[in-house]
């Protein structure tokens, strides 16, 4: 529950649709029907994974979807419970993928070659980068083949740093500049390191690495303050 409440927070497959949304009630009421929609759909695997672990009990967990589906379902039900899974994760993959991009193309590409950016290059520069980070992911899976590990593995890696960040960043108007920057960083490092470290005392790394991440943000922030570094401006002065 708090890998997934901490990951999706900000995940950019959820934080691109915030953002598209027509206006503030939008977005709102969208993700409270999101949350009753995932609530329900929460049991689906979880009883799917205890039917295949009754059914065949030296099942490998990767294979334990595609097994019940194949094995005790009707055709039917079983082609349109797959198409869901792939819908789903091309869903997902295509918003993770234009998130790289747009890190890169707004963030890299032009602070990087000194210039700004003209619209036809950043375009270009867009599609490049997608189709080198979708061969990157595609080697990784083909390679590793452990999909719940690399997804865990992957939901420490975007949520550690960035989940401090965002959500103080947004809710909390008194925030300096570094903050963020430096929490992102540290929150990042220490998670990753904790998962590479197989995850000590049983602590997840998702959790050491937020904690950290949350302790950087407040530390800088309460030192840029009493440097008397005046605080940024907010999402909304922003967009303003």
């Amino acid at each position: 529950m708090i890998l997934y409440f901490m990951t999706f927070s900000t995940g950019q497959e959820a934080v691109q649709r915030y953002y598209s949304a027509r206006n503030e009630k939008t977005a709102v009421w969208g993700s409270l029907l999101c949350g009753v929609l995932m609530t329900v759909y929460a049991f689906i695997p979880a009883v799917l994974g205890l039917i295949a672990l009754s059914a065949f009990p030296n099942i490998e967990a990767n294979n334990a979807l595609a097994t019940v589906s194949i094995e005790l379902l009707p055709p039917l039900i079983a082609g349109l419970l797959l198409s869901g899974v792939i819908s789903a994760t091309l869903s997902s993959a295509s918003g993770n993928l234009l998130a790289v991009a747009s890190v890169y193309v707004k963030d890299i590409h032009g602070p990087l070659l000194k210039k700004v950016v003209k619209e036809e290059s950043e375009l270009k520069a867009s599609k490049y980068v997608v189709l080198i980070a979708g061969l990157f992911a595609i080697g990784i899976s083909l390679f590793s083949q452990q999909i719940i590990p690399l997804l865990v593995f992957a939901f420490t890696i975007r949520s550690t740093g960035p989940f401090a960040a965002y959500i103080l960043g947004l809710l909390w108007e008194k925030v300096t500049p570094n903050s963020g920057y430096y929490s992102i960083i540290v929150g990042t490092i220490v998670g990753v390191s904790w998962q590479l470290a197989k995850e000590p005392f049983g602590i997840m790394a998702v959790i050491v690495g937020c904690v950290a991440s949350l302790t950087t943000f407040l530390l800088v922030n309460w030192i840029e303050k009493k440097k008397g570094i005046p605080i940024a401006p907010s999402a909304y002065e922003s967009n303003e």
